[in-house]
This record gives C-alpha cells, structure tokens and sequence, in this order.
C-alpha cells in the first residue's frame, strides 16, 4: 500500500494570494450586478437623430417682375431689414413711359373725333369739346390744343361742304321754278290766244254760212289754233319735266344728308369702341409703370438677393430676391430617416443644437414636433427617400447676445420617442434575430 502524504498547512504567501482572488471575484460580481440592475431598471431617452435646417413657417417671400427689364435704381442690399411696402428698386420706364404718352395722343386725337361727330349728328352749329382731366393729355396743352383746332378745321370744312351741296340745290330748284313760272305764264297766254281764236272762227263760220265770209281766212285761222296748241303742249311738257327735276333734286339732297349721317353714326361707333381700347391699354400701360417701382410684400430681412448690378437686364419672372418675414414663427423642417418614422410623430420633444455655433457658445435648444409628412419624399441629388417633419422652435429661447437664429441655418435633432432600459437596447438585435428564426422556421 502506498504511504499516505503528510498534511503539509498552506503557507502565508499562499493564502494571501487565495484572499486576493476572492476579493477581486467579489468586487467584479458586484460590478456587473449593479450594472445588471441599472441596466435592467434605469430610464434612457430614445430617439431619432435627424438632420435639418431653419426656416419660417410662412416660409420666404420671393419677390419677382412680371415683365422685367432694365435696372434703373437699386435701393437695398442683402441682410437688409425693410418694412412692407419699401421700396426695394426700380426698373427703367422710358418704354413703358413712351407708350402711354402715345396711347394718350391717340385717345385725345378719339376723344376730340367723338365730340365732332356728335356735334355733326346733332347738326349743332359748333363742337362743345368734352375735356377730360384724367387722360394723359393733360400735360400737354399745346399737343392737345393742336388736335382740338385740327377736329375743328374738319368740322367747318364738312360743314361748308355740306352747306354748300345744299346751296347748290336750293339754287337749282329755284331757277326750275321759275322757269316752271314762265312756262306757266306762256301757256296761260297760249290758252288766252287759242280762245280768242275760236272766237273768231265761230264768227267767220256763221258769215260763211250766209256768203259774207271767205273759208281760207278760216282756214287760216285754225291753223294758228293748232300752232299754238302745239307750243302749249310743249310748254305743259316742259313744265312736268322741270317739276320732276325739283323733286329729283330734293330727294339727291334728302340722300346726301342721309348717307353723311349715316357715315357719321359709323364714325361715332368705331371712335367709341377705340376710346374704349385705347382707355384699356393706357391702364395696362400705366399698371406696368406702377410695377416698375418694386415694393416689399412684408417686413423682414433681404436675402438671396439677384439683383447686383444698375442697368442690368431682369428677364420677365425671374427671382429677384427673398425677404423673410420679420414676425413669422421660426420652425426646423428636418429630414426623418425611413426606419425611424415608426417612433416619428407630433407631439413628440426634439433637442435641437444649431450646427453653426460651437456647442460651448449656444446650448442646445428645445422644440416640439408639428407635423410629420405622409409619405416619404426622394432626394434628388442623392435619390434616398426621407420623411419631413415640421418641428417648432419652442418661444423664449435665450442666446447670447451676438447670437441669432437665422432661417437657413443647419440644425442636428434628436427626437425624444420615450425612455427605454440598457438592457432592452442590448437584447434588441439578440431578440429581432430570433423573431426572424423562428418565422423562417
């Protein structure tokens, strides 16, 4: 049988070692129950980091032209603040300028047209010029003066024209019945000779009958009868025609009056319809002079401004720079990613720190989340698709005194969804991984 060894008692540097081990094994057990506790029992905040910048609620106001044109006057600069409606430049208006000046020579020239006619279809003896204060003419005097005496001029030579077509006719009826007044005298005469001629043939005839008379003296005498007779048919005749040449004339006049009344009521309706043209144009001309003078829609600040150079040329529409709104709300349009839209929704607390500060000069501020889009949108420089949630920045924000918010600027934000343990956050990939196990099981 083999010797049983001697019981040989640890030595001190043995058992200090030994006490050492089960310190450090106790020290460590307690170390990972305590971050075991912590872990399973302390809150963390959870969240979506995002990415985003400032903006104003009513967002920037973009101020265009319509038509455009030349710079004439450039009166703010970028990072101005105006008031609204201040003016902010102005464009050249010597084309807008020329046309109205020639559109108001043309409804003066109509108006003054107008007017003749009206005196020419109310056969008055004179033109009663209607003047009109608001049309552009009325800087004009001399311009003005001209095309009054010009009207005038054309009334009176009408006028005579007329008078003496008249005249003329008058004239001519008047010789027609007097010649109608001799033709009658004659045949009156005629008539007087043809009955004293059948006088005296009765009596010859009676004489002749009792042989004191001769038949050629009677002969004669009928024969002087039908001579006359015949001149007073011709002289009757005459008579009519000249009665027809009155009415003939009376109706050319009649008709001549007509058709120049009639021209006249053409004229009058073509002139009225081109006052109403030329009134039309003269306010869209006018209105674009007014837009040459552009005006600040709102108060605020100037930024991106397009507008460098006087005597530059603006194409019509184009941007010529944003103003933003002194008095509107500053909020944060931030971009949510896709897997973090589930934990995204109004209502929720955002951390908001402003990119373009150094966190030892601004503290991170607070917000709250607004809205959240419906779907998502796609980026089209990089084609990654995103949420927009529209956070709002909370009032009494307190920076320092040279800091500010200005729209535009970029902003880092955690979007507070809830409080969650370590230790879910650790067993979360473990826990997704076996949920997946199991369905492709």
């Amino acid at each position: 049988a083999e010797p049983i060894p001697a019981y040989t008692a640890p030595t001190m540097k043995a058992m200090g070692m030994s006490s050492r081990l089960w310190l450090a094994l106790i020290v460590i057990g307690i170390f990972f129950g305590a971050f075991g506790l912590w872990a399973a029992f302390a809150p963390l905040q959870s969240g979506a980091i995002a990415y985003g910048q400032v903006t104003v609620a009513g967002n920037r106001k973009t101020v265009q032209h319509l038509e455009g044109g030349i710079v004439k006057d450039i009166l703010v600069r970028e990072g101005d603040t105006v008031e609204a409606s201040q003016l902010l430049l102005r464009f050249d208006g010597t084309q807008a300028e020329t046309q109205i000046r020639l559109l108001g020579g043309r409804l003066a020239a109509a108006m003054a047209t107008r007017d003749r006619l009206m005196a020419e279809q109310n056969e008055a003896d004179e033109i009663t010029f209607q003047y009109d204060s608001s049309q552009p003419m009325r800087e004009r005097q001399s311009e003005y003066l001209d095309i009054l005496l010009g009207q005038q001029e054309i009334f009176n030579a009408r006028r005579s024209f007329l008078d003496s077509q008249s005249d003329l006719t008058q004239q001519r009826i008047a010789q027609l019945r007097e010649e109608i007044k001799g033709l009658s005298a004659e045949v009156q005469a005629q008539e007087r000779q043809l009955a004293l001629i059948k006088e005296e043939t009765d009596a010859l005839e009676i004489l002749l009958k009792k042989g004191f008379a001769r038949k050629p003296r009677i002969l004669e005498l009928k024969r002087q009868a039908a001579v006359i007779a015949g001149e007073r048919e011709k002289n009757l005749a005459a008579i009519a025609r000249a009665r027809q040449r009155i009415v003939e004339a009376e109706l050319a006049l009649g008709s001549t009056r007509t058709r120049f009344m009639n021209e006249v009521v053409m004229q009058l309706r073509e002139t009225e319809e081109e006052i109403a043209d030329l009134r039309d144009r003269i306010i869209a001309a006018s209105d674009i002079l007014e837009r040459l003078q552009v005006r600040a829609p709102v108060s605020g600040r100037i930024v991106n401004s397009q507008v460098f150079t006087e005597g530059g040329v603006i194409a019509p529409g184009a941007p010529l720079m944003d103003i933003v709104p002194a008095d509107e709300l500053l909020i944060v349009e931030a971009r949510i990613d896709p897997l973090d839209i589930d934990i995204v929704y109004p209502g929720l607390e955002s951390e908001i720190r402003l990119s373009s500060y150094r966190t030892d000069e601004v503290q991170t501020i607070f917000g709250q989340v607004e809205d959240v889009s419906a779907d998502s949108l796609i980026d089209p420089a990089t084609g990654r698709s995103y949420y927009t949630a529209r956070v709002v920045i909370n009032e009494g924000v307190s920076l320092p005194d040279d800091k500010r918010i200005y729209p535009g600027m970029p902003v880092e934000l955690v979007i507070v969804a809830g409080h969650r343990t370590v230790l879910s956050y650790l067993f979360e990939p473990l826990s997704r991984r076996l949920g997946r196990a199991m369905r492709e099981s």
